[in-house]
């Protein structure tokens, strides 16, 4: 009976071949997805900073411009 126990053991192996392929992929993909979550992370602290900055400009470009109707307000009456 060797030739079922050489079979068997072959088949074992090729077993153990493909289950170390998959795990071998699996941990490609593992390493994969966890570059993808920081580059997330990353882009979306880039996006808030953004935004923040965005407001912030917007804020001073309004008070420029209330400003500017304020001189031109004094500048009229002065006339």
């Amino acid at each position: 009976m060797p030739a079922p126990l050489n079979s068997q053991r072959e088949d074992q192996r090729d077993a153990a071949a493909r289950l170390a392929q998959a795990l071998a992929q699996l941990a490609e993909q593992r390493d994969a997805l966890s570059w993808h979550r920081q580059k997330s992370r990353q882009l979306t602290d880039q996006s808030s900073r953004l935004v923040s900055a965005s407001q912030l400009l917007r804020e001073k470009i309004e008070g420029d411009a209330w400003l500017s109707r304020q001189v031109a307000a004094i500048m009229r009456r002065s006339l």
